[in-house]
């Protein structure tokens, strides 16, 4: 069974789902991914996917939606955007924006495609419970990498994945992190 709420972006505002039944500290996380650039988190430990969504409704905003799972279940990104995708198309005058670098993450995440993952991504390390942190281009490429990480590691995934515009996260410890900038020419593991 799974829940999902939507949140405006920078104030944290529950706006769809169960506003009562939300964890005591989810309104500061997604005010924190805001604050961060964070752009997505998966988080085995919480049971949850939260992400940025751009949206419309009256103009452009900036949500994130938080889609929790009971704990035993596999969490999938494609569900995720799934279910986000019909809360908006059900709702008169909203819609998830496709012209957005984060839109199309939205695209990659929901692709039944799966993307080779790049040689350069130290698997081991990340299989065995180390932080490792990756330095990528582009947003959609970091959602196909993260896609097929989560693919190849799916007997023993990191407990936490997260992708995000800023290089210093500080509320969040993921295992996998990956910074999105254009700084990065290929997919570069980054030294802490």
């Amino acid at each position: 069974m799974s829940e999902l709420r939507i949140y405006v972006g920078p104030s944290g505002d529950c706006i769809a789902g169960d506003r009562w039944g939300r964890p005591d500290d989810e309104q500061q996380r997604i005010q924190k991914d805001f604050a961060a650039g964070v752009r997505l988190v998966i988080s085995e430990s919480l049971g949850e996917i939260r992400g940025f969504v751009p949206a419309y409704r009256s103009s452009a905003e900036a949500f994130y939606a938080v889609l929790t799972t009971e704990k035993t279940e596999t969490l999938n990104t494609a569900q995720f955007v799934r279910e986000v995708q019909d809360l908006f198309d059900e709702t008169d005058d909203w819609y998830v924006r496709a012209d957005t670098p984060e839109g199309k993450l939205l695209e990659t995440l929901n692709s039944s495609t799966v993307t080779t993952m790049s040689p350069r991504i130290p698997t081991d390390e990340v299989a065995t419970g180390q932080s490792v942190r990756i330095g990528i281009r582009d947003i959609e490429t970091a959602g196909e990498q993260l896609r097929a990480v989560r693919s190849r590691l799916s007997e023993q995934p990191p407990k936490l994945y997260v992708l995000s515009l800023s290089s210093g996260v500080d509320h969040v410890s993921p295992d996998l992190f990956f910074h999105v900038s254009n700084r990065y020419d290929d997919v570069t593991v980054l030294s802490d």
